[in-house]
């Protein structure tokens, strides 16, 4: 197959999306919401925004008329839309789901399962959510295939900065247990008074800003929301990342951006983590007294988690090129 492909993602922008994307060689369209307008607790704006998006994921289906057409899943509705006018329109279809598609609420919404079973591929991002998904009933006769997430190249950013410090990199999302870490991050403080290592947390804490409140202390920094590029700058310079997710079957996107800048991690010991990093990163269970544990066992063997980066970076991308020749094989897909 060599011809025009299309990427869609409800979404303002994700890396995610962006990079699977360049991936297949397809073009990416983002589809956003209102701008400056907060629709999480507007039920009728949240309908709006639906509404909006589904008519521009028509608009580009239609626009474009891709050979190859792929969907961001969650949330499903661009995934209804594309097997819906598929038979039209002729083309292959492929679902990129996120660990979210296969459960409630989305995976009761009318049609979801039916888009699943009749899209050509569905990319799961681990081989644990792979073997989950493949022995639920519920999705017998779906064609999965693993792709993990890339490894970004981050650009190195100069900065006159000379702490040292490690970067905890949170969206103070639902699955990020980002209160035991901060509580890892005091009990290890608490152990060491003395230190000179700073603890940097990103994302907008004021999703949860009486964490602000609970956790402060003059060697924890709340950077808030930043752009990429300060991110990066952060990212590049630091002793290491600190990510924990509470999901047993994920792919933390933070701990590939950590490889692609060169700095080693810190994360739990879920499934996809010990398939992926096992002894060549740390990783702890999601206690406090673990996380504080695991830091100082990170600061004193950092040198040698450094020396892993390469070869972890090395079989990944291995492995990675492997899943995707099969994926591009079996959508026929040429260029």
């Amino acid at each position: 197959m060599i011809g025009k492909k299309v990427y869609i993602s409800w979404t303002d922008f994700n890396w995610h999306a962006y990079l699977q994307a360049k991936t297949f060689n397809s073009e990416i369209k983002f589809i956003s919401s209102f701008k400056k307008i907060k629709t999480d607790r507007n039920k009728l704006l949240k309908f709006l925004v639906y509404i909006k998006k589904s008519y521009k994921s028509l608009y580009i289906i239609f626009k474009v008329k891709p050979l190859l057409l792929f969907t961001e899943d969650p949330p499903p509705i661009s995934s209804i839309i594309a097997i819906i006018f598929r038979p039209l329109l002729k083309y292959k279809f492929v679902i990129d789901a996120h660990n979210g598609a296969f459960e409630n609420p989305m995976i009761s919404i009318p049609g979801h399962k039916l888009a699943m079973k009749k899209a050509d591929a569905i990319l799961v991002h681990n081989n644990p959510l792979k073997y989950l998904v493949e022995n639920d009933k519920r999705f017998k006769d779906c064609k999965f295939f693993t792709l993990n997430d890339p490894i970004p190249e981050i650009p190195y950013y100069k900065s006159d900065d000379n702490k040292n410090y490690l970067l905890a990199v949170t969206t103070f999302h639902g699955d990020e247990p980002i209160e035991i870490v901060l509580e890892g991050i005091m009990e290890f403080l608490k152990q060491n008074p003395n230190t000179e290592i700073e603890f940097r947390v990103t994302g907008n804490y004021n999703k949860k800003i009486r964490l602000f409140e609970q956790f402060k202390h003059p060697k924890i920094i709340f950077l808030g929301f930043v752009d990429q590029k300060v991110y990066h700058q952060q990212l590049v310079n630091s002793l290491g990342v600190i990510s924990y997710s509470v999901r047993e079957r994920v792919q933390q996107f933070a701990l590939m951006e950590a490889l692609g800048a060169g700095v080693p991690f810190i994360s739990n010991k879920n499934l996809t983590n010990l398939e992926l990093f096992d002894n060549k990163m740390v990783l702890t269970e999601i206690t406090p007294d673990a996380i504080a544990e695991g830091i100082q066992k990170f600061l004193l063997s950092r040198e040698a988690l450094l020396s892993n980066i390469n070869s972890l970076k090395y079989n990944l991308s291995a492995k990675r090129a492997e899943d995707l020749a099969k994926i591009k094989k079996h959508l026929g897909i040429l260029d």
